[in-house]
C-alpha cells in the first residue's frame, strides 16, 4: 500500500465499530484513490479559480457520497477513535 497503512487501520477500526465487513487492502486502496483524485481536482480548480468549470453533476455526486458512504464513515470513526486513544 502506498503509505496508507494508517488510513487502512482507521478504516478497519471503523468497520469493526459499525459491524460491517471491511474491504481488502487492494479494494480500499482503489476507493481511497478515487476520493483522493477528486480532492486533487478540487484543489487544482480552486487554485486556478475555475471551480465552477468542474462538472457540477460529478461534484454533487461526490459530495453526496462523502456524506453517506459507509466507507468514509468508517474512516472517520477510526480517526476519531485513534485521536481519543492518544
Amino acid at each position: 500500500m502506498a503509505g496508507r497503512e494508517k488510513e487502512y487501520r482507521w478504516y478497519r477500526t471503523g468497520c469493526e465499530r459499525m459491524g460491517q465487513v471491511p474491504l481488502d487492502e487492494a479494494a480500499f486502496e482503489a476507493r481511497w484513490q478515487e476520493y483522493e483524485d477528486h480532492a486533487e481536482k478540487l484543489k487544482a480548480a480552486e487554485t486556478k479559480q475555475s471551480l465552477s468549470e468542474l462538472e457540477a453533476e460529478r461534484r454533487a455526486e461526490m459530495q453526496h457520497r462523502l456524506k453517506s458512504d459507509p466507507f468514509v464513515q468508517a474512516v472517520l470513526i477510526g480517526m476519531k477513535e485513534d485521536e481519543f486513544a492518544r
